[in-house]
């Protein structure tokens, strides 16, 4: 129930106010755990933003998803972390030349 509650008020946080702050907030944990799967050192990390992924409807307020992106030292370009609004990890891919190695695939 709690969970719940705790869902519904991150919802709303999303589709009202700052949504990009409160997507930092709530995923903050599960980008960390999927970098350091990845072994990425903290160190390495630059910087990270967070960009809620729209509904396509007329509106355009609806968060359907959470793209985190990750900028690192050790390449130009980007990883980024493709969440659902509830921070589960769809899919995680590079940009630019940011491929951890061979560990994730890369759209240029």
């Amino acid at each position: 129930m709690m969970q719940s509650v705790v869902i519904i008020g991150f919802a709303l946080v999303l589709t009202i106010g700052a949504p990009a702050e409160a997507a930092r907030n709530y995923c903050e944990a599960t980008v960390a755990e999927r970098l350091d799967r990845l072994n990425v050192e903290p160190s390495d990390i630059s910087g990270i933003s967070y960009v809620p992924r729209r509904s396509g409807g007329r509106d355009h307020k609806r968060v359907v998803g959470i793209l985190a992106w990750v900028s690192l030292q050790s390449c130009r370009g980007s990883v980024v972390i493709d969440m659902t609004r509830h921070c589960q990890v769809r899919q995680v891919y590079g940009r630019g030349e940011c491929d951890l190695g061979g560990a994730i695939d890369t759209w240029r």
